[in-house]
């Protein structure tokens, strides 16, 4: 059994990505203007333009779980609470 990402997953995860990165950012500006450490995260986030997701990243974790049927993909953002199941069920 192969734990890989069909063509369709891949560009699901791109989209996810981009979400979790464009919210995260909202998020971290919204409570860092006006605070005394704004200046910090303005510069860890490149002037506003990219999130600040640590020294090794680490925002998304892609989840494979074999079954006797299949496999389940999930993509979750435990940072922002976000998750979303990306299964392709038609597949089994």
């Amino acid at each position: 059994m192969q734990l890989e990402l069909s063509k369709k997953q891949v560009e699901q995860w791109i989209e996810f990505k981009k979400l979790v990165n464009k919210l995260l950012l909202i998020t971290q500006k919204e409570s860092a203007v006006g605070t005394v450490n704004e200046e910090m995260w303005r510069i860890r986030t490149n002037n506003w333009t990219t999130p600040y997701t640590g020294s090794i990243g680490g925002l998304i974790s892609i989840e494979l779980t074999p079954t006797g049927l299949g496999t389940t993909v999930k993509f979750t953002c435990k940072s922002l609470g976000l998750e979303t199941n990306v299964t392709e069920y038609d597949n089994w």
